[in-house]
């Protein structure tokens, strides 16, 4: 999958690029889906106030929106299940790590609801190793503005 991010004025063309190559769309536009990132899991206190804070958001408007809880240990990632996330970034995490949140998610009778997404700073020579893990999704920021781009 791709990222969030893509190159100014050209968000229509990147998603495209990707799609024509094989790869997935995470999401089009900021509407399209909650992303929880950590600066928002920070200012609420915890992963669970956070996810909490936008459901009731949510309900306040009369919304349904996907959300996307990014989360960099087990730690968080435990506590995101707990709290009933069904979209689970693992930003950043060693591939040990990722192991282990699948082999938690495994033992939720609520498992094949959960989606776990690893994320950050994936290169070519960790993809296989990552892929192996189980998680469900891997967004690669390489694939839309983050590769570089020469202008001769």
């Amino acid at each position: 999958m791709d990222t969030r991010k893509t190159a100014p004025g050209l968000r229509a063309l990147d998603k495209y690029a990707v799609t024509a190559g094989g790869g997935h769309n995470h999401r089009l536009d900021l509407a399209a889906m909650v992303l929880l990132k950590e600066n928002h899991i920070a200012a609420a206190g915890w992963v669970t106030a956070a996810i909490e804070a936008v459901r009731r958001g949510m309900a306040r408007a009369g919304q349904t929106v996907e959300s996307d809880v990014e989360v960099q240990t087990v730690t968080q990632a435990v506590e995101a299940l707990d709290a009933g996330a069904r979209w689970i970034m693992l930003d950043n995490m060693p591939v040990a790590d990722i192991e282990q949140v699948v082999k938690l998610r495994a033992g939720r009778a609520d498992a094949s609801r959960i989606l776990l997404e690893a994320s950050g700073a994936i290169r070519l020579d960790t993809v296989l190793a990552i892929a192996g893990t189980g998680v469900d999704l891997i967004s690669v920021g390489a694939s839309t503005p983050s590769h570089r781009v020469r202008f001769w």
